[in-house]
């Protein structure tokens, strides 16, 4: 084998090995994309959409955080909406949007997705207020939705908000 057929399979090698170990928004460079790491959790959340695909695992494991099983029609209601980006008002003439809203007929969860954390600039208790205007008789459950590596960071900002 030439030095260049050598150095071409190696090469080769080198990029399926890594690719095979790459999901699809590594591959086109979009994991740390707060908007399409939301986009893809709504449409997995969605009971009729992704969910039905994967068992509504997603749905599963988040409404064991809140204390309840999934689906539970007398705890939980059916699912009114999964709406991303809501908006909750103005803070100094900026637009605050909470990343993910889903309203249910007796629960309503908001999840506020911080991917790269480099500080919590939301305004976190105008969005709790916001969903709480929402709730009407229902129970409303908030969640920020992080990496585990920025974990420790998120709760020390999140207790001072």
């Amino acid at each position: 084998m030439s030095k260049y057929q050598e150095n071409w399979t190696r090469m080769n090698n080198f990029y399926q090995k890594k690719c095979e170990q790459q999901s699809a928004l590594q591959i086109i460079q979009k994991e740390r994309s707060e908007t399409v790491l939301v986009n893809a959790a709504a449409y997995f959340l969605h009971p009729q959409k992704g969910g039905a695909k994967i068992n509504d695992q997603m749905l599963k494991n988040l409404f064991k955080k809140t204390g309840y099983e999934y689906p539970c029609e007398e705890k939980i209601g059916k699912l009114l909406c999964v709406k991303t980006e809501y908006p909750c008002g103005k803070d100094k003439q900026k637009p605050l949007r909470i990343d993910l809203v889903m309203e249910f007929e007796k629960i309503c969860v908001g999840i506020e997705a911080k991917v790269d954390f480099k500080n919590l600039d939301n305004n976190l208790p105008a969005y709790s207020e916001a969903l709480n205007s929402r709730k009407r008789e229902r129970e409303c459950k908030k969640f920020i939705l992080l990496k585990t590596e920025n974990a420790a960071r998120v709760e020390e900002v999140a207790k001072k908000d």
